[in-house]
């Protein structure tokens, strides 16, 4: 199987003061991951140079990376060397010379400035060495990078850990600034590629996985299903950070054929191919009305369902379960209606879960005998992080009630261990009722909660996304409740789908389970409805 080339241009490497126990630190585990998820070359920044010693933690990835091509060395440093370092600024000489070819900043982790006063001098060494500087937004700010960017138009920096709700910042500044440029990680915005694509193009957005944290074969799939040609998925896979990091692509080693393990959905995942062989639903999703356009929250483009359905069919996602955004926040009987025209429009791809906002009595009112008995809507959604009213309210008795005497199902949102206790409650009130744990892959954190609750109660099942997509979780879900009780949902159109269904298809996982997950277990949930 040919594999495209992929330059990672976010990995991180070593000891941290804290650490779980399920997300792997040491350089022979990234070189396996490497090799199975089909990643070629790797930026690795010390996570030891952040958290204890930027000297220390610099010197061993140095000696870690010198000896094998796949593995390039971006240093951390702070601009005030000259004030702590016997050599001043020879040290950031010595670096390039030993082979570093990026300087990575911490700026709150590692207390000093970043604004053009504090950074001029190290700017304009950087500049004059072709050095890239690279961020996390988390240690800056919009503003302040402006600034900086303005400030020193020669310097190029690349801006790592953008959010899929941050495009109203980050896109005016790659629109007015040619020097800025950003990795995808946990920028899973739906369709962000061919967003950037239309309006200011794609030869500054570099694929990065924020490995060890995140799934990397779970991003390779934003770029894999992209509505953008092909030579433009090869720029954003590896020939931009090719050029920002002047790694000569004769020095690019690939893999031979036997190295490939991956199995056949992972296989198709991998090139971008449409799952035409297995049953995939979609168990999370919301949507937005077409005149609409986007939301006031964050961007979220092409949410309504022509756009949906178009994602589904180059993805080979058969069926979507969704509760409109409006539905969450303000209004449910018109999320609702939306739903429905969805689903007139589209039958058998799209399924409408009941919204309902507790705090206007018409939704209340409505949710049973209209959406429920008229309409026969199967799932409910409840939504207490914006409504502020909790699940276990008087206000929705009556309508869970409804759900359980006819086996509907509930898509809850996880919020740690105060949710688990309130569905630990739920389900013992509405036996017959089947609770949708969402997002319980944020963490292994909260793949420990859930799966406490899960084990304890039949009627509990996981659903795995968010932009997290974390490393190892979808194997730690199987490992503690088993694959009958895991199920795929993307989030879509607030996150894209792509990154989630990966996150799964390269899972560590048998063929069998992989396909309970991401339709098989769903079905069974909505074949028992009204029985």
């Amino acid at each position: 199987m040919e594999q495209r080339i992929y330059i990672d241009s976010n990995c991180s490497l070593g000891r941290t003061s804290t650490r779980d126990e399920k997300i792997p630190y040491d350089i022979k585990t990234l070189t396996e991951d490497m090799k199975y998820y089909g990643i070629h070359q790797v930026l690795i920044s010390s996570q030891e140079a952040r958290e204890y010693s930027f000297t220390k933690g610099n010197r061993l990835l140095v000696e870690q990376t010198k000896n094998d091509p796949r593995l390039m060395a971006s240093a951390v440093v702070i601009p005030g060397v000259e004030y702590e370092l016997e050599e001043g600024f020879d040290y950031f000489d010595n670096l390039i010379h030993s082979g570093v070819c990026a300087f990575r900043f911490y700026p709150k982790q590692l207390r000093h400035g970043f604004s053009p006063l504090y950074m001029k001098k190290i700017a304009q060494f950087m500049t004059d060495n072709s050095i890239p500087l690279i961020i996390d937004i988390p240690e800056t700010d919009y503003t302040e990078l402006a600034l900086l960017l303005e400030a020193f138009p020669g310097l190029k920096i690349l801006l790592c850990k953008t959010y899929w709700s941050d495009e109203r910042y980050l896109f005016p500044l790659m629109d007015r600034f040619e020097n800025l440029f950003f990795e995808i990680s946990s920028n899973q915005a739906n369709e962000l590629l061919y967003t950037c694509k239309k309006h200011f193009g794609i030869n500054r957005v570099l694929f990065g996985s924020d490995y060890p944290n995140k799934s990397i074969g779970a991003i390779k799939a934003l770029i894999e299903y992209a509505d953008i040609t092909e030579a433009e998925k090869d720029m954003i896979a590896w020939k931009n950070a090719s050029e920002l990091f002047m790694i000569d692509p004769e020095n690019i080693v690939g893999y031979s054929d036997d190295e490939n393990k991956l199995d056949d959905i992972a296989k198709k995942v991998d090139q971008g191919k449409v799952l035409d062989h297995i049953l995939v639903i979609d168990s999370h999703t919301h949507m937005v009305d077409l005149k609409d356009q986007t939301v006031s929250r964050s961007q979220m483009l092409y949410g309504d369902e022509d756009n949906i359905i178009k994602k589904m069919d180059r993805m080979g996602v058969d069926c979507i379960l969704t509760a409109p955004w409006e539905g969450i926040t303000t209004n449910g009987i018109s999320a609702n209606e939306t739903s429905r025209n969805a689903s007139i429009k589209y039958p058998g791809r799209i399924i409408p879960y009941a919204a309902c906002n507790p705090n206007y009595e018409e939704d209340l009112s409505a949710i049973i005998d209209i959406y429920h008995k008229r309409y026969g809507f199967i799932g409910l959604k409840p939504y207490p992080p914006l409504h502020k009213y909790d699940l276990l309210g008087d206000k929705y008795a009556r309508w869970f009630e409804y759900g359980d005497k006819n086996k509907l199902f509930m898509l809850v949102h996880s919020e740690g261990i105060k949710t688990a206790e309130n569905v630990d409650v739920l389900t013992d009130r509405y036996p017959n009722m089947i609770f949708i744990m969402a997002h319980s892959g944020i963490s292994h954190e909260y793949v420990r909660i859930n799966s406490a609750l899960a084990k304890k109660k039949d009627n509990v099942y996981l659903e795995i996304t968010y932009t997290t997509v974390t490393n190892g979780a979808i194997e730690h879900m199987v490992d503690q409740v088993g694959a009958d009780k895991v199920l795929y949902g993307s989030d879509l159109p607030m996150r894209d789908p792509a990154p989630q269904l990966a996150w799964v298809a390269y899972a560590r996982i048998s063929l069998e389970d992989k396909i309970k997950i991401l339709g098989e277990n769903m079905k069974k949930i909505i074949d028992r409805c009204y029985k």
